[in-house]
Parts: C-alpha cells; structure tokens; sequence
C-alpha cells in the first residue's frame, strides 16, 4: 500500500511542540513540516507546475496502488 514520505509525516509530538511554542512566539500560521515552506512559495509562483508534480507524485500513485 501506499504511504506518506517520512519527510513529510509528523508526530504528535512535532505538533504538540509546534503549539506549545507559540505563546513564546506569536504567529498566525505555523507551517509544519519546514520544509513544505518551499512548496507554498513554489505554488504561490508557478500554480501549474506545483498542481501537476502533486498530481504526479502524490494522486497517481495512490490511484495505481489502491486497483
């Protein structure tokens, strides 16, 4: 079956530090994990490009896995 990347998987206990953080230091949004900061400006600038490589490396794969 098919599964998240590791990369991209998060623990309870990543989030649970990420909310605990943030009386010490306010923020609107808290993007975990860091790297997907890439992935929101990437999309902000090339929404096309970032639609089809999601479609390519994320929504294909579940689709061929799950038949």
């Amino acid at each position: 079956s098919w599964r998240t990347p590791g990369w991209l998987e998060l623990s309870a206990e990543d989030v649970a530090r990420a909310i605990v953080s943030l009386p010490r230091r306010p923020r609107r949004q808290v993007i975990q994990p860091g790297i997907m900061r890439f992935a929101i400006m990437a999309n902000a600038l090339f929404p096309g490009i970032v639609d089809w490589a999601v479609q390519r490396m994320f929504v294909r794969r579940r689709r061929e896995t799950n038949r």
